[in-house]
């Protein structure tokens, strides 16, 4: 066997056992299962579409954590796509943030989907917002359009409020035993009941 062929075949063979590792170690991706999902995306176009007074364009955002083995919200966002559009709201983009491990320019990356799509009445964020922070929100260029969290927001959230910096949440239902919620499965949050969130550390981020 000639050197070309032996090192070409090492190569293969390395190049083979990387695949094979890579594969079997691959995250699986599981998708969002319970009747809670399913009707999650119908329930927030109801809810967002009531805030906006069933007009306007907004623009969705979620984080893809595919990596760490976390399902996107692909469903979710086609359904609540479907029932803003029957409240006569325009859904003008759907942007996907792709999450690294030890990802730090996470804030940068949304910041730049708020200025890109400065004239849309709504931004709503939907699934975790991994790393978006009181304080990212914050420090957005104003005026910008009004920021509205599908389960994105889940700490933090009376700050929030507090700023002006959301105008909708839409949580856990268990979130806030004081909170009375008309869902079993969601609370819906708005400047009108967020006041009543309890001063928790696991509710609130410092700015």
């Amino acid at each position: 066997m000639n050197r070309k062929l032996l090192a070409g075949l090492s190569i293969f063979i390395i190049l083979a056992a990387l695949a094979w590792l890579y594969l079997r170690h691959r995250p699986t991706v599981v998708p969002f299962t319970g009747s809670q999902f399913e009707r999650l995306g119908q329930f927030a176009g109801d809810e967002i579409s009531k805030l906006l007074g069933n007009r306007g364009t907004v623009v969705i955002v979620q984080w893809d954590v595919t990596f760490a083995a976390i399902s996107r919200y692909d469903t979710q966002i086609a359904q609540l796509k479907s029932q803003v559009a029957s409240h006569g709201i325009t859904v003008g983009a759907i942007e996907t943030i792709k999450v690294k491990y030890q990802d730090t320019t996470l804030a940068a990356r949304f910041a730049k989907v708020v200025s890109q799509y400065s004239t849309a009445d709504a931004i709503i964020l939907i699934g975790p917002a991994y790393g978006l922070t009181v304080a990212d929100l914050a420090a957005l260029p104003a005026p910008h359009p009004q920021l509205m969290s599908v389960l994105a927001l889940q700490t933090g959230l009376k700050t929030m409020f507090d700023k002006h910096l959301i105008t909708l949440a839409i949580t856990d239902a268990l979130l806030a035993e004081n909170i009375k919620s008309s869902d079993h499965d969601f609370l819906v949050l708005t400047d009108k009941n967020a006041s009543e969130l309890p001063n928790r550390s696991d509710l609130i981020s410092p700015p």
